[in-house]
């Protein structure tokens, strides 16, 4: 009987500990810390265009056409955001993933930047109801960045998706859609 108790223990511990680990695992996705969130919200540069290069034979005359380079590309980052029940209050676990990103956007690789905060929302109610909340939550993480983080609002944008844009479309219930996306506009 005791053994059996051991052995039903064990496998209780083990079994958290691979759920803990897997929970994790997933969560940290979305939770970086500020040095990841700053390598994911820097600009990629643009890619480099080849010149056409035309010319006849027999002259040292020719013709050169560059095509002009395009902008860099925009980076973004979603981030767990986590907020009470039907309401724009940011939770514990929110303000410190949104201390990371102030962090972040006041480093010197991203000062000078401009960013778009997009809120996002399962697909549980309407879709009025869900928009005005994912634009109220959106501002919500704006209004803690300024005054928390002392991020310049003029470089902050804000919208709300409602759950137009789902991370998670075969699941359009799930919490992987309750989120903020950061987007890096340039400057």
């Amino acid at each position: 009987m005791r053994h059996l108790f051991c052995i039903v223990f064990l496998t209780c511990c083990l079994t958290s500990l691979f759920i803990r680990s897997a929970y994790s695992d997933s969560s940290n996705s979305r939770r970086p810390d500020t040095d990841e969130i700053i390598k994911g919200l820097k600009l990629k540069p643009a890619a480099k265009q080849k010149s056409l290069d035309r010319g006849w034979v027999g002259s040292d005359r020719g013709v050169t056409a560059e095509a002009e380079q395009s902008p860099p590309e925009t980076s973004s980052i979603d981030l767990e955001v986590n907020f009470e029940y039907n309401s724009v209050q940011l939770t514990t676990d929110a303000q410190l993933s949104l201390k990371r990103l102030g962090y972040a956007l006041n480093s010197a690789e991203l000062s000078s930047q401009r960013f778009k905060i997009t809120g996002h929302t399962d697909a549980v109610g309407g879709e009025d109801y869900n928009l005005t909340l994912s634009e109220r939550r959106a501002l919500s993480v704006r209004d803690y960045l300024v005054q928390k983080n002392r991020v310049d609002a003029g470089r902050l944008e804000v919208e709300g998706k409602g759950y137009a844009e789902l991370a998670d479309p075969k699941n359009p219930t799930s919490a992987v859609n309750r989120r903020v996306q950061v987007t890096n506009l340039g400057t």
